[in-house]
This record gives structure tokens, C-alpha cells and sequence, in this order.
């Protein structure tokens, strides 16, 4: 499941928007985007992929982006390219 708009921050922790047997990465609007709001939130079920975790994250006025390989476990060998 993908968030946008999810307006969370640094002040929201991640134990307030976990959702049971799920593993979530965020990307949260910066002082450096000059914004408050936006922000992105990618909840993966938990046992359906492996090896996630963010790669890289750019967050400014113009663009938000939140990068990160995920395979799932029925892709045989992918994971271990990535």
C-alpha cells in the first residue's frame, strides 16, 4: 500500500503509523523541500518481500522521491542481484 499527502514529520513516530503485519518506509517532507505538507508512506506486507530498505530519498520543492529494490519471495533469484 502507497501513501501521498500523508503530511507526517520528524515529530510522528514510526510505532504511530505501523500497521500490524506490515513494514512501512516513509518519506517525510524536510525543512530543505521549503513545505509542510506531502510526504509518502509505503506500507509492504510483512512475509511477502525480503531485503527492502531505502536506497536513496530526495525531497525538495520541485520533486519527492523515495527509492528503494524489493523482491518478492517468489521471484527466484532476483534477490540476490539486488
Amino acid at each position: 500500500m502507497a501513501f501521498t499527502e500523508t503530511w507526517l514529520s520528524e515529530k510522528v513516530p514510526d510505532n504511530f503509523i505501523q500497521i500490524e503485519g506490515f513494514s512501512h518506509l516513509r518519506l517525510d517532507r524536510d525543512a530543505n523541500s521549503g513545505k509542510t505538507r506531502g510526504g509518502w508512506c509505503i506500507n509492504i506486507k510483512d512475509g511477502w518481500c525480503r531485503n527492502f530498505a531505502v536506497r536513496d530519498k530526495i525531497c525538495n520543492p520541485d520533486l519527492e522521491l523515495l527509492c528503494y529494490p524489493a523482491a518478492t519471495l517468489s521471484a527466484q533469484g532476483i534477490h540476490q542481484h539486488i
